[in-house]
């Protein structure tokens, strides 16, 4: 497995790297908490929780897992500082990465586009 599965332990909350990527599918793309996969089956439905409950989550009769925001964000911390020893190390690395951040679209450079005024517009922008 790649990414967070090679630097972040999960085990504490409960759930694996797999089960966290189809909840990001289904709140990116479906807006709600089933992913084509969960939908189908094929893997547990996540809810989140914030705070300390102060008793036991309740069942789940459709088998979804309940897991700690607080405890993901602490888990993510640990696996990027991790990362960060990792990559440090590794003189290749660094060069990928520097590559790969060149190609984003947020890289101002990249992202400009020179457009001319409409006819008649007034650039106050400027």
């Amino acid at each position: 497995m790649t990414g967070l599965g090679n630097y972040a332990d999960l085990t504490p909350l409960g759930i694996t790297a797999k089960e966290l990527w189809e909840f990001r599918n289904g709140v990116l793309h479906m807006t709600n908490l089933n992913s084509r996969a969960v939908a189908s089956g094929k893997t547990a439905q996540l809810i989140l929780y914030v705070g300390n409950p102060t008793r036991p989550l309740p069942a789940s009769p459709s088998g979804a897992k309940y897991f700690s925001l607080m405890d993901l964000i602490e888990a993510t911390a640990q696996a990027v500082s991790k990362w960060i020893k990792t990559n440090s190390h590794s003189p290749e690395k660094r060069v990928e990465f520097v590559a790969r951040y060149d190609l984003t679209i947020s890289d101002s450079r990249l992202a400009y586009i020179s457009m001319e005024p409409s006819a008649g517009a007034t650039d106050t922008a400027r």
